[in-house]
This record gives structure tokens, C-alpha cells and sequence, in this order.
């Protein structure tokens, strides 16, 4: 019979088990990933073998995703942390705004760099869900995985203990003392409740943020959201991206993203007004230019010229006006009038 049974079935499931245990062993072995066999990937660069940047979760410099302008927006993230009291950075924005690429780009400064004059000993990143595990908890391993393994094991007995919450936290942030340690958290808003016309976060959450922004340590809180947490403080710094991208800005975005497609979009030698034509219909939002440069992958047929001389066919309304309206179903009531031109 062509059927296993339920025996050999559950043979080759171990053995897939096993294999894959193996594999992990073997890349933790040869320094391509460190620490346990990872709930979230840990990387190490090696730029500086005596003091190496740790990445957890995502590395940034592997996105492809193309990245322009921003320079003022750069220009205050980079202030915030040359900053002694800046340690919580909200990036605020409706979606589609290049929240998380503006995030992206930072990050692989850093790991380029060791951009703003810091030198950096971890990066962390988490993207926030609804009803998965308690952000806290996501925090807490992600700062064990940052640690070196003695450190690590320490924080894991100390979580397991009698101590208060805020203590828990108190003493979680003190092994992040001797260094700079960048947490990017990624879709705030998903975490964010709302509740008499306030954003707010959990009572362990916001216990947790109340010691952060309170004591000494070495951890920086970068963050993006649709939603403004309700947080304050000289501690806390907001930047604004509301605006889409500047026109020049908007046409190297998509003939940047034609050059990593080998040129075959289109793009790169197109006339400058059908450029013109096209960024104007986006408002120089970058999701609404990734839909142009992914409705010229997807149809092989279809030409810059076609795109824009059937405008209303692909794009039937202004797309700035689709991310809007997508946006303010779900925004809070009191949120709702700021996407509002």
C-alpha cells in the first residue's frame, strides 16, 4: 500500500525532529546563530570580534526593501539618541507610511556604522500582534537573548522568583547597565487598547515603562504606531510622519526598486512626466509606490506608459485616499480627525 501507517508516520516526524535539532546545533557551532535553539534568530557581526553587535529577531540588512528621504526625520532620531534623557522614541504615522522601512534603515546603519557615535552592543526587534504572548514576555526574552548566557540564565531563575513585578523589571533593566542596547518594537498600536478616548497599555506593560523611564540602564525603546501611546514625559519623544515623500524622493524610490528587479519594470528610463504622473496619484506614499512597482512585476505586459495612460483603471481613486480610509476603520475615535487633510 502506498499509505504509511501511523506507526512509520510518526517514525519519520522524530526523525524530521531530530534533523532539524542537528541543524540547529550545528549553526549554533559555527557562531551563525548563538545562544539556544532559538524562538527568535540571534546574530552576530563580526566587524569587532572583542565587542561584537548581537542582532535578535531580524536583520535588517538582509531587506531588500528600498529607502529614501527622511533626512529631517533621521536627523531627530539621531538627536534622540545622542540624547542622555531620550529613551522611549515613538515613530507616529499612518499605515503605509514607511514607519517600519524608516525603522529598517536605521537599524542597518547601526549594524554598518555603528551609526550616531554609539557604539552599540545589541539591537532587538519584535513586531507587536493581538493575542499572542504578553508584550512583556516578548521583551524579557528578547533582552536574555541579548545577554551573554551566564547573565541570561541569572535574569531566567530571577523571573521564576518571589520579587514584585516592578522589581522583576528593576533588576532586568540593571543588567543593561554596562552598554547601549536598542529595543525596536514594531506595530505598537496593535498592543494599544482604547478606553474613554485613550490609548493605553497594560497594567504590567506600563509598570514596566514607569521603571524604564524612572531609573538608569542602558536601553532605548524605538518604536512605530498608527496610535499615540499615552505616555509623557522629557524622557518620551514623538516624530511625526505624515507626509508622503518628496517628488524627487518618490521617483529614486521606484527607479531604486527597478534596479533591484535587474531594470526589468520599466522604471529606470521612463519619461520624467509619467514619473511625475505616477508619484502624484501615490501623494508620495511609499505603500502606494510599492503597489505600482509590484503592478509592473506581477504583469509582465503592462508598461509605464499603459500605467499611466489608464491611471483610473489601476488606481481608482487616489491611493493616499484608500490607505486613509483603510486606516480610520480601526483608528480610535479620538485618532480618527488627525488623518483628516
Amino acid at each position: 500500500s502506498s499509505m504509511s501507517s501511523p506507526s512509520s508516520s510518526s517514525q519519520n516526524s522524530q526523525r524530521k525532529k531530530a534533523k532539524s535539532e542537528i541543524q540547529v546545533a550545528e549553526k549554533i557551532r559555527h557562531g551563525r546563530l548563538v545562544s539556544e535553539p532559538p524562538r527568535y534568530p540571534v546574530y552576530e557581526t563580526v566587524d569587532d570580534e572583542e565587542n561584537p553587535l548581537v542582532i535578535v529577531g531580524l536583520r535588517f540588512s538582509h531587506s531588500s526593501c528600498p529607502f529614501r528621504g527622511r533626512e529631517q526625520e533621521i536627523g531627530q532620531i539621531q538627536n534622540y539618541f545622542r540624547s542622555d534623557t531620550s529613551k522611549f522614541i515613538c515613530i507616529l504615522g499612518r499605515q503605509g507610511m514607511g514607519k517600519t522601512t524608516l525603522m529598517a534603515h536605521i537599524c542597518d546603519s547601526i549594524e554598518k556604522s555603528q551609526w550616531s557615535g554609539h557604539r552599540w552592543n545589541a539591537i532587538m526587534y519584535h513586531t507587536c500582534q493581538k493575542d499572542s504572548r504578553p508584550l512583556i514576555s516578548e521583551i524579557f526574552e528578547l533582552s536574555c537573548r541579548a545577554l551573554n548566557n551566564s547573565i541570561s540564565e541569572e535574569l531566567r531563575l530571577m523571573w521564576r522568583d518571589s520579587h514584585s513585578f516592578s522589581r522583576k523589571c528593576s533588576l532586568l533593566l540593571e543588567k543593561m547597565s554596562n552598554g547601549k542596547y536598542l529595543l525596536v518594537l514594531d506595530k505598537l498600536e496593535a498592543v494599544l487598547g482604547s478606553e474613554h478616548n485613550q490609548s493605553f497599555l497594560s497594567d504590567e506593560v506600563t509598570t514596566f515603562l514607569n521603571v524604564f523611564l524612572d531609573s538608569t540602564h542602558g536601553l532605548t525603546i524605538l518604536c512605530a504606531s498608527c496610535v499615540r501611546p499615552q505616555l509623557f514625559g522629557i524622557s518620551v519623544g514623538f516624530i511625526d510622519l505624515n507626509s508622503g515623500l518628496s517628488e524627487p524622493d518618490s521617483i529614486a524610490f521606484l527607479q531604486d526598486a527597478d534596479e533591484k528587479k535587474i531594470g526589468t519594470l520599466g522604471l529606470k528610463g521612463a519619461q520624467s512626466q509619467h514619473l511625475s504622473l505616477l508619484v502624484q496619484r501615490c501623494g508620495g506614499v511609499p505603500r502606494a509606490l510599492e503597489r505600482v512597482v509590484g503592478l509592473l512585476t506581477d504583469d509582465q505586459t503592462l508598461t509605464v506608459e499603459k500605467l499611466v495612460s489608464d491611471l483610473d483603471k489601476y488606481f481608482s481613486e487616489k491611493v493616499i485616499e484608500n490607505l486613509i480610509d483603510h486606516h480610520l476603520k480601526s483608528a480610535p475615535e479620538d485618532q480618527k480627525n488627525v488623518f483628516y487633510f
